[in-house]
């Protein structure tokens, strides 16, 4: 299931995890919660008796906070929804510098926001069962990170696990989503499956360099100096509109201009560059449909995007999330704005990228560029 709720051209995102995607708007929740007291800051690890009563506002309050909070910033809140298994939402803390900022419903840059699930007291502490928090991601210091594995990407998001402080970090945009549990940190990896968007490429070799380059790794010897990378787009195979499939290996060692966005944007993008690439062959010109806003594990049918879609004069993959948000977050283009028109080398390295209602003039001097 995927919920909207969404105002124009706003930026402030509410993101639950498993299933649900909201886009805050002002008004809506319902009244603040107290909030709890002397509360741990996220990644301070304590034993307190699991056999005491839950703290916090509960599940209707925080949820309605989260939402409120959310309108006070453009950085996307990631959180678990209503529950995660059987435990309930119970809070959601901003924490300045280590401390509860009690009150504070801005989240401003330098602060993190700890969303709690199944929480528990032990004398003059609180803890959560399961907690995401929600940092920048210069804040997590991947240049002294000690003990740090490589996991298996989610959806393209480079995943880490901290073994020390039993946390998996997942890195998206300028962000750092922690998720950490007690007794069962593994639950923290299940926790990921939604998250989408890939960093941005100059955070890519700090990763690889403290934490590793491929799954079950581990961090290399931090003296040495990351070589060059070309950021290249990954390597996809995705289900091709009118059958077979549509795979990125067919186009090695080839220019191709590769059109990404929503079924609306992608099919007149296309279209368009038939025109001025001798019917999508002079370079290559393929396609890559994803739904922004759409539930990502039962994305809407095949039948349905053709049907809008119409007739396609080049290859044109759906669902193709993974390579159509990769292309997104290197052009920085809002895909609630435009689609992304990339114009790649034989590398695979975008050359330009621009929005897919640029005009024909930009277009042809972009092609240019890769002959």
């Amino acid at each position: 299931m995927t919920a909207q709720i969404r105002k124009s051209r706003t930026r402030s995102t509410l993101v639950a995890l498993p299933l649900i995607a909201l886009v805050a708007a002002p008004g809506c929740g319902g009244e603040a919660p107290t909030a709890s007291s002397q509360h741990q800051s996220p990644g301070v690890s304590s034993e307190p008796d699991l056999s005491n009563g839950p703290s916090g506002p509960g599940t209707a309050k925080t949820e309605a906070r989260l939402r409120r909070i959310a309108t006070t910033t453009p950085t996307p809140l990631y959180y678990l929804g209503a529950a995660f298994h059987g435990w309930p939402l119970d809070d959601a803390i901003i924490f300045s510098e280590g401390t509860e900022a009690v009150g504070d419903e801005s989240l401003d840059p330098g602060q993190t926001l700890s969303v709690g699930y199944g929480n528990y007291c032990s004398e003059d502490s609180c803890a959560s069962r399961v907690e995401v928090a929600i940092q920048a991601a210069d804040a997590v210091g991947l240049a002294y990170a000690d003990g740090c594995s490589r996991l298996r990407p989610v959806r393209g998001v480079p995943t880490v696990e901290f073994k020390r402080a039993g946390t998996v970090f997942l890195f998206t945009g300028d962000l750092a989503i922690s998720v950490g549990s007690t007794p069962d940190v593994k639950l923290a990896e299940e926790a990921a499956t939604a998250l989408r968007r890939p960093p941005p490429p100059a955070k890519i070799p700090l990763i690889d360099k403290a934490c590793g380059r491929s799954p079950g790794e581990h961090g290399p010897d931090m003296s040495g100096e990351a070589g060059p990378q070309d950021y290249a787009l990954p390597d996809f195979t995705v289900p091709r509109i009118g059958g077979g499939h549509l795979r990125w290996a067919d186009y090695a060692g080839k220019p191709v201009v590769v059109v990404a966005g929503d079924v609306t944007q992608v099919a007149p993008a296309v279209r368009r560059l038939a025109k001025l690439t001798s019917g999508g062959k002079s370079p290559a010109v393929i396609g890559l449909i994803w739904d922004p806003f759409g539930d990502k594990e039962h994305p809407t049918s095949t039948t349905v995007i053709q049907r809008k879609a119409g007739t396609l004069p080049v290859p044109v993959g759906y669902p193709a999330t993974y390579p159509a948000v990769w292309l997104h977050d290197t052009s920085a283009i809002d895909p609630n704005q435009s689609g992304v028109i990339g114009f790649l080398n034989g590398k695979g390295v975008p050359v330009t990228l621009m929005p897919t209602d640029a005009s024909d003039t930009k277009i042809r001097a972009a092609i240019r560029q890769l002959h």
